[in-house]
C-alpha cells in the first residue's frame, strides 16, 4: 500500500513538473509573439516592405561654374555608358564573351562584376549594372548593331563633367571623383550613394554643397524573384545650383599663359635653370575679389572624367606637382617684400625716422654679424639711404638696422595685424596654408636670426596672403578677405543667398605711416628694383620686388604691385619658385598682366575711327 502511495506522489510530482516546464515555454512564446508583432512590428514591416520595394536611381545633374561675366568654366555634357540588367538576360555566357569582344574589356573582369551584382543576400538583378562608363562612339556603334544579340544590354544617358576652357583655371577648378567611405559616412544622409560622384578638390570640393544635385528615385514593386512588377512612384532628379565667381576667365587665361612663359624664359637665361614652377594671384584690393589665381604647372580636370588612369595620376602628381595649388597651399619667405610690414613696426613704434640716413657699405658688415646687402654682390653699395630709398632699392643693411631696433614680438605683431599667420577666410580653406609667423613666445631668436627677420626670412606666407596685405596697403588699411563667390544661382535661374562676408578688418596705422609705405614703393617702380621692368608703363604703380633665400636652392623670386597707385583697381603678386630676383624674373610677368588688364602697350586696343559719311545722307 506504501509503495503505491509512493508512486502516485511520483507521477504527480513529474506531472507537475511538465506541467510547468510546457507553461513556461508557452509563456516564453507569447513573450516572442508579442515582442515580435508589438514591440518590433513596425520594423519587420518596413523590413517586408523594403523587400517589396526597390529604389532605382537617376542621378541628377552638377550644377554649372561660371565666370563674373557669364563664360563656362565647368558644365555637364551628356554621356553614354554600357549597362546590363541581369534579370533580362537569358545567355549569360553568350553575352558577357560578345560585351569582351565588343568593349575590348577581359571578359573574366566581366563575369566578376556580374557576379558580385547578382549572387549573394544583397543581389539586385533588376538593377542596371555599368560596365563602361562614357563609352567611346565607336564602341556604342557596335553594341548598337549587334543589339538584337544582347538581351538585357543597354544605353543610358548620364550627365558628366566637362570643362570648356581645358585647363584653363584647372588647378583652381579642382577634380571629381567617386565618393570615398569615409565621405559616405559622413553624407549619406545627405543622398549621396556609393556610386555618387563628388568634388575632391578646388571649387569642385570647396563648393560642394551648391554644387551637388538631388538625385531621382523610381520606386518599383519586385516579386519573389526581384524582379519588377509594377512602378509605383518616380521622382525627377534636381540639378544642382550653379556658381558665379569673381574669376575673370580671360584674365586668368592671360596670367597662365604668362606664368608659363616668364617660367620658361628664365630657365631659358641660364642663370636660374631649376625654375619649373611657380603662382600668380590678382584681386580687386576694394572688395577682395580675387580676378584670377594661377599655379603652374596646372591640369586639365577633364582627365579625371570618368576616372583617372594611374599613370596620369602619377605624372600628375610628379615634381613639380601639378595637383599642388602654390597660390594658397605653398608657404614660402616673403623676401623684401615683407619690408613693408617692417617699415609700418618701425614707424608705429618711433624707432626711426623716415628721412634718417644709414650708411650700405660692407665696412659696417661686422655691425650686422657680417650679414650682407645683396647689392654688394655686384661691386656696388647703396650709401647712405634713407628710409624712402631703402623700401626703393631693397637695402637690407636698412632694414638689419631696423632688425636691432625692433623686437622679434613687434615685428610678429605688425605681421599678424596684417594676417599673416593665420587663414584669410578663402573658400577654399581645406587646402589653404596659415603660414607661419613666430614671436619670442615660440622659440628663442638668435641676434643674426633676428636681422633675418626683417628681410621675411623667419616667417613663411602664401601669395594669396601677399596679395591680401598689398591690398591693404594699397587701401591704406582695408583689410578685405580673399573671396571667389560672387553668386549662386538656382536651377531656375533665380540668385540664393549666400553666406555673408564680415565686414573687412582695418590696419590702424598713422597716415604718415602710410604715406611713407606708398612713397617707397611708388620709388621701387619708378627708380629702383623693379623699374627696368616697369620702364615706359603708362599707368602709375606701386609695388615690392622681393628675393627670397631657399637654400640649397637658388632664392625664391617675388613681386607685389597695384595700380593706378592712387586708385587701386587691381593687386598682382607674383611667385617663382626658385626664380632668383623678383625684379628680375617676375615684375616682367606683372606688368605684362596689368596691361592685359589695363588694355595698354601690347594689348592695346587700336582706335577704329568712324568710315566717311557717304554723300546725300
Amino acid at each position: 500500500m506504501g509503495i503505491r502511495v509512493r508512486d502516485r506522489n511520483m507521477l504527480e510530482n513529474r506531472t507537475r513538473t511538465i506541467l510547468w516546464i510546457v507553461g513556461a515555454m508557452i509563456v516564453l512564446m507569447l513573450s516572442r509573439l508579442w515582442y515580435l508583432q508589438v514591440i518590433k512590428g513596425r520594423y519587420y514591416m518596413e523590413r517586408a516592405e523594403q523587400n517589396r520595394l526597390a529604389k532605382v536611381y537617376l542621378t541628377a545633374p552638377r550644377g554649372e561654374i561660371l565666370d563674373r561675366n557669364g563664360a563656362v568654366l565647368a558644365t555637364n555634357r551628356t554621356a553614354y555608358s554600357i549597362s546590363v540588367v541581369p534579370k533580362d538576360v537569358k545567355d549569360k555566357e553568350a553575352v558577357l564573351s560578345l560585351l569582351a569582344k565588343l568593349t575590348g574589356i577581359k571578359r573574366e573582369d566581366l563575369a566578376a562584376k556580374y557576379a558580385e551584382h547578382t549572387k549573394g543576400r544583397f543581389s539586385q538583378p533588376y538593377r542596371p549594372l555599368k560596365l563602361v562608363a562614357d563609352a567611346d562612339p565607336k564602341i556604342l556603334a557596335a553594341i548598337a548593331e549587334r543589339r538584337y544579340e544582347l538581351e538585357g544590354v543597354t544605353i543610358d544617358e548620364e550627365p558628366y563633367r566637362t570643362y570648356p576652357l581645358g585647363s584653363v583655371a584647372g588647378n583652381l577648378m579642382g577634380y571629381m571623383g567617386q565618393v570615398n567611405a569615409d565621405e559616405l559616412r559622413q553624407l549619406g544622409s545627405q543622398g549621396y550613394r556609393a556610386s555618387s560622384q563628388i568634388g575632391k578638390a578646388g571649387i569642385e570640393r570647396g563648393m560642394e554643397s551648391y554644387l551637388h544635385g538631388t538625385d531621382g528615385v523610381n520606386r518599383i514593386e519586385v516579386d519573389s524573384s526581384a524582379s519588377p512588377v509594377s512602378m509605383l512612384a518616380a521622382i525627377d532628379p534636381v540639378p544642382g545650383n550653379s556658381v558665379v565667381l569673381t574669376i575673370d576667365a580671360g584674365l586668368q587665361k592671360e596670367a597662365e599663359k604668362l606664368l608659363k612663359d616668364g617660367i620658361a624664359a628664365v630657365r631659358q637665361a641660364g642663370k636660374y635653370a631649376k625654375v619649373k614652377s611657380g603662382s600668380l594671384v590678382a584681386m580687386d584690393p576694394r572688395n577682395g575679389e580675387v580676378l584670377a589665381m594661377a599655379s603652374y604647372p596646372g591640369y586639365d580636370p577633364s582627365i579625371f572624367i570618368p576616372s583617372i588612369t594611374e599613370k596620369d595620376w602619377n605624372k600628375l602628381n610628379s615634381s613639380p606637382s601639378s595637383i599642388f595649388n602654390r597660390a594658397i597651399s605653398g608657404a614660402y619667405p616673403p623676401g623684401s617684400t615683407f619690408k613693408a610690414i617692417v617699415t609700418a613696426a618701425a614707424l608705429e613704434a618711433g624707432v626711426v625716422n623716415p628721412n634718417e640716413k644709414i650708411l650700405c657699405s660692407p665696412s659696417v658688415a661686422d655691425k650686422y654679424y657680417g650679414m650682407r646687402c645683396m647689392s654688394w654682390a655686384s661691386g656696388t653699395s647703396h650709401g647712405y639711404v634713407d628710409l624712402y630709398t631703402a623700401i626703393a632699392t631693397s637695402c637690407n643693411i636698412y632694414f638689419y638696422e631696423m632688425g636691432k631696433r625692433l623686437t622679434v614680438d613687434k615685428l610678429a605683431e605688425m605681421s599678424r595685424a596684417f594676417g599673416l599667420g593665420s587663414k584669410t577666410g578663402f573658400e577654399l580653406a581645406a587646402v589653404e596654408n596659415a603660414g607661419k609667423v613666430q614671436s619670442s613666445a615660440d622659440r628663442k631668436f638668435m641676434p643674426g636670426e633676428k636681422l633675418s627677420y626683417t628681410i621675411g626670412q623667419m616667417v613663411t606666407v602664401t601669395p594669396l596672403q601677399m596679395a591680401r596685405v598689398y591690398s591693404a596697403i594699397a587701401t591704406r588699411g582695408v583689410l578685405s578677405e580673399p573671396t571667389l563667390l560672387r553668386e549662386v544661382v538656382g536651377p531656375d535661374g533665380r540668385r540664393i543667398g549666400t553666406v555673408a562676408k564680415p565686414e573687412p578688418e582695418r590696419v590702424e596705422l598713422s597716415a604718415s605711416t602710410w604715406d611713407v609705405i606708398t612713397k617707397g614703393m611708388r620709388m621701387t617702380v619708378t627708380k629702383g628694383t623693379a623699374a627696368r621692368a616697369f620702364a615706359g608703363f603708362p599707368i602709375p604703380t606701386s609695388g615690392k620686388t622681393g628675393t627670397a633665400q631657399a637654400p640649397p636652392n637658388d632664392s625664391h623670386a617675388w613681386f607685389a604691385c597695384w595700380a593706378p597707385s592712387d586708385d587701386p583697381e587691381i593687386v598682382v603678386v607674383v611667385m617663382l619658385e626658385n626664380g632668383g630676383g623678383g625684379g628680375g624674373s617676375s615684375a616682367p610677368i606683372a606688368r605684362d598682366l596689368l596691361e592685359y588688364y589695363f588694355k595698354v602697350g601690347d594689348y592695346a586696343v587700336p582706335e577704329v575711327l568712324p568710315e566717311e559719311m557717304p554723300e546725300g545722307l
